[in-house]
């Protein structure tokens, strides 16, 4: 399964998060990689992944060696495992079945006139404008649909009402 997990909270937590979750990989962003991430990783034998970017390059460079460590097993049937957003206590992890993630794709198409029934989907040229939240379910569902639909994705670090326009502008998307 695919773990999400938070980077946006405190480096130490999200080392906590690590050593608990004992993920075999953990793909990590230039900016979110710490030295905390790097003991954790390294204690568990977590194959750390650093993914950079520059400019429309996308490259991935191991931190870590994949070691023999006891790995998290996903939970039976679950494709993607997400936090809730803690608002009532501790954040709790919970599966996202594979049949929901599936059902929840196929809806989405189903609108698109018919688009569920085609054997092939033709590349899309109007891209998703997201600024949600990679590690939550808006951004992980909506990552998903487009990479579903052949949709390109613009990417925001965060919400910024001029960034935001400008896109609007430059790339005139169908829905946003």
């Amino acid at each position: 399964s695919l773990v999400l997990v938070n980077s946006s909270r405190p480096a130490a937590l999200v080392a906590d998060e690590v050593r608990s979750l004992r993920p075999a990989c953990l793909i990590v962003g230039r900016t979110d990689m710490t030295d905390a991430l790097r003991d954790a990783a390294s204690a568990c034998g977590t194959l750390l992944v650093l993914c950079v970017i520059e400019g429309a390059a996308l490259s991935f460079e191991a931190q870590t060696v994949l070691g023999a460590g006891s790995f998290h097993e996903r939970p039976e049937g679950a494709l993607i495992e997400i936090q809730t957003s803690g608002t009532t206590g501790a954040p709790k992890r919970i599966a996202v079945m594979e049949r929901t993630v599936f059902a929840s794709l196929a809806d989405g198409l189903r609108s698109a006139a018919g688009a569920a029934t085609q054997r092939s989907i033709a590349l899309k040229t109007s891209p998703t404008l997201m600024f949600n939240p990679l590690a939550h379910t808006s951004g992980a569902f909506n990552v998903l649909m487009s990479v579903f639909e052949a949709r390109p994705i613009v990417l925001f670090e965060k919400f910024d009402v001029d960034q935001y326009r400008k896109a609007l502008v430059r790339y005139r998307p169908k829905f946003a």
